[in-house]
């Protein structure tokens, strides 16, 4: 499918009509039909607004199929959300241990360094679209 085709489907996904999009993220809806029947195609500016509107990555927008395969890159996920609380609690203890830090915790403290580790992560991914320019979504 193309982009055009990628963000119409998302868009009617969302119950979105182009004017509510275009508002949503501050374009014309003029603009939205043109990317919509492939007479334009987004920046990567407006790709980004269009997937986060959409609720979808840019990736899916473009709708690549081997995204993650080029060497040298990591895919650090969008939403913690997708990482269960227990996947969360084993990999910040294996993360302690790797860094060294011999001592026991409670599931409470644990817990607790989940919930600022969500919060890290966060604000590590609002950072890292704010100020990289060399991103691959």
């Amino acid at each position: 499918m193309s982009i055009g085709s990628n963000i119409r489907a998302y868009r009617k996904k969302m119950g979105l009509t182009q004017f509510d999009l275009a508002k949503k993220i501050d374009i014309s809806p003029m603009s939205i039909r043109r990317f919509e029947t492939d007479q334009r195609t987004p920046s990567i500016e407006y790709l980004s607004r269009l997937a986060s509107a959409l609720d979808c990555t840019p990736s899916d927008l473009l709708d690549w199929e081997d995204k993650w395969s080029l060497p040298g890159t990591k895919r650090l996920r969008q939403k913690p959300e997708d990482i269960s609380d227990e996947k969360a609690m084993i990999d910040i203890s294996e993360l302690l241990d790797y860094a060294g830090l011999n001592f026991a915790l409670t599931t409470d403290e644990l817990k607790r360094i989940t919930k600022i580790t969500r919060e890290l992560h966060k604000a590590l991914i609002d950072d890292i679209r704010e100020n990289t320019k060399d991103l691959i979504v």
